[in-house]
């Protein structure tokens, strides 16, 4: 116990590195820095003929989740300064593994300008680690294994499921489905819709498909695919910049849609641009249409692992966000239906345009 003096009274002071936050900052520095320099001795020990153990690098990724964990946990107490100071200190001491890693260290370089592109979302789908050593591919397992890449991974097939619900919809109708897909990457669930249906007369019920998204680079890979594959004529490419077209910069519209969707767009989105596009998406279905757009939840387990190791910022919106920002667009919050990837991380809603 330390003593401070006023004057002619003695009163205690509790040392500032004894109180809890303090102390969980403490003890994750020096969990970073020992797991740092553990990752650098597997390293060398990968370059000998021995190489790296199971063992050692099943316990090394372990020390690696309970890092990010404890760091999860202790971001409400911590101090801004604190966490920007353990921010600081895993990307100085890790940046030497995630550069040579494949998808961490496209992520956070971001070749396209973003951490999100077509590029490194193929990446998370084929779930193989990159790099061009030991530690780099490494830090990639750990990406892969974590539950935002998961989400990411199984929003493929959800959103495959509600393009064939849309499609049977339409069917049921008698007419052939119209859909869209904003800042639609390199389109995946699409192609898997159109394997799935096999025959040459059951793939003239593919819907008719519009992919819009400012990276050309996607949609010429999409181009590209859609040609080999044999279904160029249901995937329509439309380059355009979402933000300016929610905000009426461009004249870039959709009409009579049957479904818009979007896996990973609204996140990179704050609040007063999202009404803007949701009033834009209303605009853009046919009475009857719906919208299915996805957003990462506060309940992400490997937050702070984005946002310290990748710098992949997003907003992490939870059900009570999405409601008040419908309630400010045309589509309203009264008919809101919200579900979740098999992760929990990845939050959908789907609204409908009633008139």
């Amino acid at each position: 116990m330390l003593w401070k003096s006023t004057m002619t009274t003695f009163i205690p002071v509790t040392p500032l590195l004894s109180t809890p936050a303090a102390t969980r900052a403490i003890r994750l520095r020096a969990d970073i820095e020992a797991l740092a320099l553990d990752l650098a001795a597997g390293e060398r020990r990968s370059r000998t003929p021995a190489g790296v153990p199971s063992e050692v690098e099943d316990a090394l990724a372990l020390r690696f989740r309970q890092l990010f964990r404890d760091l999860e946990a202790a971001s409400a107490e911590l101090s801004a300064a604190d966490l920007d100071e353990l921010t600081a200190l895993i990307s100085a001491r890790f940046y030497p593994w995630v550069a040579a890693s494949g998808l961490a260290d496209r992520a956070v370089h971001k070749p396209a300008g973003y951490a999100g592109d077509f590029r490194t979302i193929l990446m998370v789908y084929a779930d193989v680690p990159c790099g061009a050593c030991w530690a780099g591919r490494f830090i990639d397992a750990r990406v892969l294994e974590s539950p935002a890449a998961w989400a990411v991974k199984n929003r493929r097939g959800l959103l495959a499921a509600e393009i064939e619900a849309t499609m049977g919809a339409a069917e049921a109708e008698g007419r052939r489905a119209q859909i869209a897909s904003l800042g639609a990457g390199p389109a995946e669930e699409l192609f898997d819709v159109w394997q799935r249906l096999g025959d040459a007369d059951a793939r003239g019920r593919m819907p008719l498909a519009t992919l819009c998204d400012m990276d050309e680079g996607a949609l010429g890979h999409v181009r590209a695919r859609s040609e080999a594959e044999g279904c160029a004529d249901a995937l329509q490419a439309m380059p355009v910049n979402l933000a300016r077209a929610a905000l009426g910069r461009s004249d870039d519209r959709l009409a009579d849609q049957d479904l818009i969707y979007s896996a990973g767009l609204i996140d990179y989105f704050k609040d007063n641009l999202l009404v803007r596009l949701l009033d834009w998406i209303y605009d853009g279905l046919r009475p009857g249409g719906r919208t299915v757009l996805g957003n990462f939840h506060p309940d992400n387990p490997t937050r702070r692992m984005m946002e310290t190791s990748l710098e992949w910022v997003l907003i992490h919106r939870d059900e009570d966000d999405m409601r008040r920002i419908f309630a400010r667009s045309r589509f309203g919050a009264d008919s809101l239906r919200f579900f979740f990837d098999p992760s929990g991380v990845n939050l959908f809603v789907e609204a409908t345009r009633l008139a």
